[in-house]
This record gives C-alpha cells, structure tokens and sequence, in this order.
C-alpha cells in the first residue's frame, strides 16, 4: 500500500521565517538609504561653497575691478547668501551667484555656513569656514573624536 505524500505549499512555520527575513533585509536596507539625501545635501553645500570661492579668486585677479581688496564674508543660511558689503558683494554679483542658494545641509545643528576671506600683501586669498563640521568638509580633513 502506497502512502499519499501531501505536499501542496509550504508549512505555516516556514512562511513565517521568510516573512521575518524579509522584514529584517528591509529594515537594513532602508538604515541603509537614510545617509544618502543628507549626503547630497552636504555635497551641494560644498559645491555651492567652492564656487563662492572661485568667483571671489576670479574677482580678485580681475583688471576691470575698481573696489580694494578687502576682506569680509559670505554667510549662506536657510534664507539665502548673504555677502558682507563691498568686495564680496561685487564678486558675487559681476559672477552672477543668485542670492537665492540656500544651505542645503545640516552644519552642527544650524543650517548655514559661512566663509571667511583675507587677502595678504601680496594680494593672496586665503579662506577659512565654520562651523567647524563644514570646515572639516571644504579642507578635506576628519573631524578628531
């Protein structure tokens, strides 16, 4: 006498495990993807603030310009960027930088950054940022713990 074998699915215990691994893939992969908008959002900051920085050099070396160089800031925030008067503002608009660009990222826990800018004797820009987190960022070193 032959015995009927019944398999016609899986059993109820062996659905379960899947299901519950499928669970635990999916959370991982979406810790995963969380990082990445604040990354292109910090991405775009840099990149907004290096073109900050090239249209300031550019204005520093340009013959048509009549202002002095003197130092300042440009601040971008939540509300926009703000150059300090005079040679930053005129950088910025003879290199038609919109008022408009906004902090993108979070810079330790204040959305905004700022660039400060000297010249030398000689007439060399140099720069420095803050917060220091955005620093770390543009002068490519890590942050010490």
């Amino acid at each position: 006498m032959k015995k009927k074998m019944n398999n016609k699915g899986f059993s109820l215990v062996e659905l379960i495990i899947v299901i519950a691994i499928m669970v635990v893939l999916g959370v991982v992969v979406a810790l995963a993807l969380t990082k990445y908008p604040e990354q292109a959002k910090k991405a775009t900051d840099t990149e907004n603030a290096t073109s900050i920085c090239t249209a300031l050099q550019i204005w520093a070396v340009d013959p048509d310009r009549t202002d002095s160089l003197t130092g300042g800031s440009v601040t971008v925030s939540s509300t926009g960027t703000s150059p300090s008067a005079g040679f930053a503002t005129n950088a910025l608009t003879n290199a038609g930088f919109p008022t408009t660009t906004k902090a993108e990222g979070t810079w330790t826990n204040a959305q905004s950054y700022t660039i400060n800018f000297t010249f030398d004797t000689a007439g060399a820009i140099a720069f420095t940022y803050s917060p220091t987190d955005f620093s770390n960022e543009m002068t490519h070193t890590k942050a010490t713990t």
